[in-house]
């Protein structure tokens, strides 16, 4: 039997259609002409050969008398005769058949012995259609798959090759025949030797090869072909067989998922993933090498602040703005990684000495600061650097990550330092501010930091003109000032909670006071920037504002603060503080430093007061160059009515050093040590003109 290629799969209708022939032979048969078809779905898929002489016969009436004849009759049996033709066959019902055509003898007895030389012919030949069948089936996979088989002989080297080799290869099955040296040949000359080394070493162990590798079609178009060989037999009988497959799709798709799952969508900076698989590589080749990597980690100070004012949107365009500038002054060969969230960090490779870093550090803190625009909205942003040296800075990757983590940490409480490069006293210093908020936050648990009241005393007639709220810390028998609360009061956690506690606590003695014991006169409730990030803690303030002070209101309350709490890298405080001046409240500086750079954002915000140290003042006369700037800030003061305190007043010296050069107001142990805030009624009723004594607190 041979297959036709050319007609497979034609419907045929008549059997003047066949083209093509072959002749069956079979001694019980003699002369006797005869042709096996094979049908699939009423379209021809094999036959054999008639004699030229034959009389057209209509296959579409065979396939009804075959669907007829052998619907309770499985075996072969004569189903047709037809102008000298007998036609044996099988149908499944579906259009598929085997039929075997005979030419009819004259004799009687001739015609039985062919009858059952037919059958078996036909029991036989049903396999060779199931086998067909699944060699079409086989063959559809190929084209679907584009999978092309072939098959080499080692000891003559010729090769036959399904059409699909002929196809991937880009050349003509008709005219170009292959051999195994020619299908190498098509590799890509760079990979030609390994292609010919794995199919070597495959031969010469009798085994197999696998490879993918780059391959260059016939007409030119390059590709990624699969070839996938094994060897059989030995001797002349050796040969090897396989499979070749274009994959350049796959690859691609392959490298697409790589790439997702390797890089931040947003920035397209590779992630965390890929950047631990870097800086794995980067230490141990620096460990190999006897060199050094570095890693320096960068972040966005105040990032979900801007999030959450001007929306993801916002924060969206500030990173990716960041990626831009981090990766201007990033290093060819370097890695440049978004971490998360506002997070960065730069693995830096091949460093000669672990002083280089600092030239590469240096670049990145010039580039500290960007000014960043959204929607017209101008928003200075600042970047906080930690960096660390690989192995002089730690062992391994984690504890690398954890001194480059700590060393940005530490530099973040000083505005004016951008980045540290890891030094070993950080590590203690962070351990003893861990061991300080440990047991801050227990003191807290406990009701042990608790709001404590510091009056501003007239220094001419020593009443109680206003007074300050500040958190205390009760430790054992010593009670700390707010500057030993100071980590806790840049923590997310604790600072909220502490500033709540002091403004109910104040809330429920104002709340509690008569008529009588009221008196006109300035509070200011110390904040930090961290607390007024917080909407918890806004919302106590603004209650309180609301139920006792506001425009109109007997109290006038005012924030006492460090630094400016609308500081342009803190957009939510920033807002936050213009809701409250719109109910009326003030600022209290108190850092005069701060405090004369605010009245020049006197517009943005009403600072109503400044405290200078009182050595600041005193002194003031026997420097030449601040003793003028001085002088010139306190008229500033009188002029607009800004109040100004005199801190740290401990003798009547001081005092009447102080009145002379005209100042009127201030603080000290001489005047009142800080009060508990139950004292406040007392304090409001019944101004003193003589020293409070309240509680003994430590400096620290």
């Amino acid at each position: 039997m041979i297959r036709l290629a050319s007609e497979q799969g034609r419907r045929v209708t008549d059997l003047s259609d066949l083209q093509a022939m072959a002749s069956l032979a079979c001694d019980a048969t003699g002369s006797v002409g005869a042709a096996l078809i094979v049908l699939r779905d009423g379209h021809l898929q094999m036959i054999s050969h008639f004699p030229a002489a034959y009389q057209p016969i209509p296959v579409d009436d065979i396939l009804t008398s075959v669907r007829e004849c052998t619907a309770n009759d499985p075996e072969p049996t004569t189903i047709l005769h037809l102008e000298g033709w007998s036609f044996f066959g099988t149908a499944d019902g579906a259009g598929d058949a085997l039929i075997l055509a005979v030419m009819e003898p004259n004799s009687a007895a001739l015609l039985e012995k062919l009858h059952h030389a037919v059958s078996a012919t036909l029991r036989h030949s049903a396999g060779a259609m199931l086998r067909v069948k699944a060699q079409t089936v086989l063959s559809n996979i190929e084209e679907m798959a584009g999978i092309g088989i072939w098959d080499a002989s080692l000891a003559s080297g010729a090769m036959s090759c399904s059409p699909i080799v002929y196809q991937l290869a880009g050349i003509d099955a008709q005219h170009d025949a292959l051999s195994l040296d020619d299908l190498v040949g098509f590799f890509r000359a760079d990979v030609r030797a390994l292609v010919r080394k794995s199919i070597a070493n495959a031969i010469q162990n009798g085994t197999g090869c696998s490879l993918t590798l780059p391959f260059q079609r016939a007409d030119g178009r390059e590709c990624v072909m699969r070839l996938v060989g094994h060897v059989e037999g030995t001797g002349d009988e050796a040969r090897m067989f396989g499979i070749m497959q274009d994959v350049t799709q796959e690859k691609e798709a392959e490298k697409r998922l790589w790439w997702t799952a390797n890089h931040d969508p947003l920035t397209h900076l590779p992630n965390r993933m890929l950047f631990q698989e870097r800086l794995a590589s980067a230490l141990m080749s620096a460990g190999n090498s006897g060199a050094s990597a570095g890693l320096i980690l960068v972040d966005v100070d105040n990032f979900k602040s801007i999030n959450d004012v001007y929306g993801h949107e916002a924060g969206d365009d500030l990173l990716r703005l960041v990626a831009a500038r981090l990766g201007a002054c990033t290093r060819v060969g370097d890695t440049l990684a978004r971490l998360g969230g506002d997070e960065f960090a730069i693995i830096v490779t091949d460093l000669p000495t672990e002083l280089e870093i600092n030239v590469i550090f240096g670049r990145l803190i010039e580039a500290a600061t960007i000014d960043f625009s959204y929607r017209g909205v101008s928003i200075p942003v600042k970047l906080s650097f930690g960096a660390a040296v690989f192995p002089k800075d730690a062992r391994d990757g984690a504890e690398l990550y954890r001194n480059a983590d700590l060393a940005m940490f530490s530099a973040k409480p000083d505005p004016h330092v951008r980045g540290l490069v890891y030094q070993p006293r950080l590590g203690a210093e962070q351990d003893g501010r861990e061991a300080q908020l440990q047991r801050i936050r227990a003191a807290v648990a406990n009701s042990a930091v608790e709001p404590f009241i510091m009056p501003v005393v007239d220094l001419n007639t020593g009443a109680t003109t206003s007074f300050d709220v500040l958190p205390f810390w009760r430790d054992g028998e010593t009670v700390h000032n707010e500057t030993a609360l100071a980590p806790a009061l840049d923590d997310t956690e604790l600072a909220p909670d502490i500033g709540i506690t002091s403004i109910e606590r104040l809330a429920e003695i104002l709340g509690s006071m008569t008529a009588a014991q009221e008196t006109a006169m300035s509070v200011s409730v110390a904040v930090s920037p961290r607390q007024l990030l917080n909407l918890r803690f806004t919302a106590a303030l603004l209650e309180l504002l609301d139920t006792f002070g506001g425009i109109g209101g007997r109290y006038r309350f005012q924030l006492l603060t460090e630094t400016l709490p609308f500081e342009r890298d803190l957009p939510q405080g920033a807002q936050v503080v213009d809701r409250l001046i719109a109910q009326g409240l003030g600022l209290s500086m108190n850092n005069f430093a701060f405090g004369l750079v605010a009245l020049l954002e006197r517009s943005l915000c009403p600072v109503r007061e400044i405290k200078f140290p009182k050595a600041v003042i005193l002194e003031a006369d026997r420097q030449e160059r601040t003793g003028p700037l001085l002088r010139g800030a306190a008229s500033a003061c009188r002029r607009l009515g800004v109040e100004m305190v005199v801190t740290g007043i401990s003798s009547q010296c001081e005092v009447d050093a102080l009145r002379a050069m005209g100042y009127t107001r201030g603080q000290g142990p001489l005047l009142s040590r800080a009060l508990e805030l139950h004292h406040l009624p007392v304090l409001l009723s019944s101004p003193p003109s003589s020293p409070l004594m309240g509680a003994e607190v430590s400096p620290n």
